[in-house]
């Protein structure tokens, strides 16, 4: 039996979506329609008459799919405003995932950043856990990062572990393949990409160790002026270059870096990054912070790169390399690449979800 498969997504363009957000978006449509799910454009909620058309359109394409799939938490309205019309939604969502076969896809946990980062405080944070979990408990299948992210979630909401599947990182589509002739020589050059370069959250970049000769740091990203102003011979702010374009613009470093504010550190033991993601799909090796267990594990699973425990170790880390290890880092960073750009993650996690549907056949992947 065939099964009629959609995959439902609100515009990429909506307000409040990073470039990151709006990438993933457009990836998992790239990358669900070589499943054979037909994409499903929502539209936005820019006013009352958008808002009506969004959701007519969800209702009635829910109601005629034989499988659903849905990205978390861009399908909602957003987790901080319009509370009745959250609460409202949950409720309609919640309805509809019950009485067909849906799939969640959570790529991220917003309410549990926003805790850590101290901006939901109190009995706002409360309600809104209490929309998240009407939203989750419909779906038949919740696919998420690691371990980590499944137990959070099970000990605030009491599902299942027949409920997960782990999918591990982010896919990232990139149409140009990875330089893989490339040589190992000193400066190594290391890239590091963001959507915006905030001056408090990025005030570590300021404490990286200068070592002309072992190193250079080039930035990618928005609101950088302040890193040129800065006038090290070692930093080069190379402005910004969109989510599609990073991978063809950074193959030609020796280097992805990770690091970010200390403030994050506990909620990035969830999952992974886009920025991990697409240093992938450039085929570049990763130099990481141990600081950030859940990147730092997968850098070490996958032999992708090298850890430092502080930023005054890099030089020194960097120095012990060879073309020998380089190589294999390099190699072992592009075939892992090939899999991400490919949608080998996500892909994989659906399958398995519809594998647990008895009408849909067996297959190995």
């Amino acid at each position: 039996m065939t099964l009629f498969k959609i995959y439902l997504f609100p515009s990429p363009c909506l307000s409040g979506l990073s470039l990151a957000s709006r990438k993933i978006i457009l990836d998992v449509a790239r990358f669900s329609s070589e499943l054979s799910f037909r994409q499903v454009f929502l539209g936005d909620r820019r006013n009352i008459s958008s808002i009506l058309r969004y959701y007519f359109k969800l209702i009635r394409e829910w109601f005629g799919a034989d499988v659903v799939l849905a990205i978390y938490p861009y399908l909602c309205v957003n987790i901080r405003r319009r509370h009745f019309l959250k609460v409202l939604e949950s409720i309609l969502i919640n309805k509809l995932s019950k009485r067909t076969y849906s799939i969640l896809y959570i790529v991220d946990l917003p309410i549990d950043r926003e805790v850590i980062l101290g901006s939901l405080k109190g009995e706002e944070y409360k309600r809104c856990y209490e929309v998240e979990r009407r939203i989750f408990e419909g779906f038949s299948a919740i696919l998420v990062f690691n371990e980590n992210m499944k137990k959070i979630i099970q000990e605030r909401y009491g599902f299942d572990d027949s409920k997960f599947i782990l999918f591990e990182m982010l896919d990232y589509w990139a149409k140009d393949p990875p330089q893989e002739d490339f040589q190992f020589r000193f400066p190594l050059e290391i890239a590091f990409l963001t959507s915006s370069f905030d001056q408090e959250r990025c005030s570590w970049i300021k404490e990286l160790p200068r070592c002309k000769k072992v190193l250079n740091y080039h930035f990618y990203g928005m609101s950088g002026d302040w890193i040129r102003r800065l006038n090290r011979a070692d930093f080069k702010y190379m402005g910004f270059i969109s989510p599609d374009e990073a991978p063809k613009v950074i193959c030609n470093h020796h280097f992805g870096m990770i690091n970010y504010d200390p403030l994050i550190e506990r909620y990035l033991q969830y999952g992974s990054t886009s920025k991990f993601s697409a240093y992938l799909s450039a085929g570049l090796p990763i130099i990481c912070s141990s600081r950030f267990t859940y990147l730092s594990d997968l850098v070490q699973k996958y032999s992708v790169g090298v850890l430092f425990r502080s930023l005054d170790e890099i030089p020194e880390i960097l120095l012990k390399l060879n073309r020998e290890t380089y190589g294999k880092m390099r190699k072992n960073s592009i075939e892992l690449g090939e899999k991400v750009r490919h949608g080998y993650f996500l892909k994989k996690a659906i399958i398995t979800a519809l594998q647990k549907q008895s009408s849909y056949p067996k297959q190995s992947f």
